[in-house]
């Protein structure tokens, strides 16, 4: 199953006549901020195509120290969207998330009584979190971290070599000056 989440952008929520679908990017576990968010599950396994599948986003709540996912308790469902067969393979839906936290996205498949963990796929969200798109000041540390890996030890080595450049240079052409002589004659 491929998995993806595209959060609104703030300005089509100010105003919905921008919308633009090349505004929304794709994200899979961070989400950038709060909003109409809307999630999709491409159904890979043709079996699945057959079954019902009931989604449910909860926020959850950290209970102990450790951020692994026993640690996280859900608190309130946010959107439920009852058994269905997906027989096109795409799961869809909407739901607005109002503050920023930790979520999970149940995708429950058969029946819920008697689904056992095998059919639960839990995918975990964190609202507010720094995303996969980088700020500016990250693609200029990239370009630095670059130059410096790169550009700097060749740098590095034309300064030790530049006092060699000139006997280089002047061997060089004494070398290819006989030659052209030799044409012009």
């Amino acid at each position: 199953m491929y998995f993806s989440a595209y959060v609104e952008p703030e300005e089509v929520s100010r105003d919905p006549a921008k919308v633009n679908e090349s505004l929304f990017k794709s994200h899979c576990k961070n989400i950038p901020h709060t909003g109409n968010v809307y999630f999709t599950a491409d159904l890979v396994d043709e079996d699945l195509r057959e079954m019902p599948i009931s989604l449910r986003l909860v926020e959850q709540e950290l209970t102990g120290k450790k951020e692994t996912a026993a640690d996280y308790k859900d608190v309130r469902i946010i959107s439920e969207v009852k058994p269905k067969v997906y027989s096109q393979g795409t799961i869809e839906t909407r739901a607005v998330i109002d503050k920023t936290g930790h979520y999970a996205l149940y995708l429950i498949i058969g029946d819920e009584q008697s689904a056992s963990a095998d059919d639960i796929l839990k995918i975990r969200l964190h609202v507010g979190a720094i995303t996969e798109a980088m700020p500016f000041w990250r693609y200029a540390a990239k370009a630095a971290e670059l130059f410096m890996t790169f550009a700097f030890p060749v740098l590095i080595l034309l300064l030790i070599m530049l006092p060699m450049l000139p006997k280089l240079r002047f061997a060089a052409l004494s070398k290819m000056l006989p030659g052209m002589q030799d044409r012009k004659n």
